[in-house]
């Protein structure tokens, strides 16, 4: 939930409120009582949907160098063995929980993963290193992102993790995620399309490297700090970086007028998995 503020002499206090079922809404308290004094319902919204499947739980996965990470799984209600997903978060320094998220971005990421159980699949929603939530050492973990991406071993982890079980079909274990999760989504598929066997990337960053030329723009050259003594490395950790191993099929996704993430990014990925001939389709949303 997310504090709001207080109103009629500091005895009621406006909030919103969320849970593993419903997204963050109005709720205002009596302060003197300790009671809801009103709450918003998703049917005021004209919104009835009720999820069928299970409510996601907190579990650690093993990274692949070693350590745990927390992740929350998403599981259909009947018996499998099911397609998997593993999913990927935005930012870096995000946090995705077993219920609704506070922002609206990460809601509707949410209520697709619980909605993507219900058509049976299981999704791994995996909170990587570099992180909000877990401390500073996790936020700030050694080397993270340009300087060499130990962030991606905790996915990696999560989709060996999901080939592990009995209830999914270890052949078609998928990954997606946008921006910073778009990033993480093309490093799986191009350091290791086994297991993951297809992906979508939403308007991610594929080249740590490369400047934006947009006036204005969130250019993840300097958003992350890359010098240019450091653009070797950074090209290097990148998904461009290890695109030779790139085989599986991947769906890019990005704004013509994306002002975080440059769409020549996602042209230019196109690009070079057609001329490696790698199946890949790209949809660019005008304006």
């Amino acid at each position: 939930m997310g504090l709001g503020g207080a109103v009629g002499g500091g005895r009621f206090v406006a909030f919103t409120g969320g849970n593993a079922q419903d997204a963050p809404l109005l709720r205002v308290i009596d302060l003197g009582s300790g009671r809801l004094a009103f709450a918003e319902r998703p049917a005021d919204h004209g919104y009835e949907h009720r999820f069928k499947a299970p409510t996601s739980q907190v579990v650690r996965v093993r990274a692949s160098d070693g350590g745990t990470v927390p992740a929350q799984p998403f599981l259909p209600a009947a018996k499998g063995p099911y397609p998997a997903l593993v999913y990927v978060h935005g930012g870096p320094s995000r946090q995705m929980f077993p219920a609704f998220h506070f922002g609206t971005y990460y809601a509707n990421d949410y209520a697709l993963n619980r909605r993507l159980a219900e058509l049976g699949y299981v999704v791994f929603s995996v909170n990587y290193r570099s992180g909000v939530g877990y401390g500073r050492a996790f936020r700030e973990a050694p080397k993270r992102g340009w300087r060499g991406a130990p962030e991606y071993a905790d996915v990696l982890g999560a989709g060996r993790w999901l080939a592990g079980r009995n209830d999914v079909d270890c052949k078609r274990i998928g990954i997606w995620g946008g921006s910073y999760g778009g990033l993480l989504t093309a490093q799986a598929l191009a350091r290791n399309s086994d297991p993951f066997a297809a992906g979508v990337a939403v308007h991610g960053v594929f080249d740590w490297s490369w400047p934006s030329p947009i006036p204005g723009h969130l250019n993840p050259n300097t958003f992350f700090g890359v010098g240019e003594a450091d653009k070797p490395l950074a090209f290097r950790s990148s998904p461009l970086g290890g695109l030779e191993g790139w085989k599986s099929p991947v769906l890019l996704f990005s704004g013509e007028r994306d002002m975080n993430v440059d769409v020549l990014e996602t042209v230019d990925l196109h690009q070079k998995l057609r001329a490696k001939g790698v199946a890949v389709r790209t949809v660019l949303v005008p304006g």
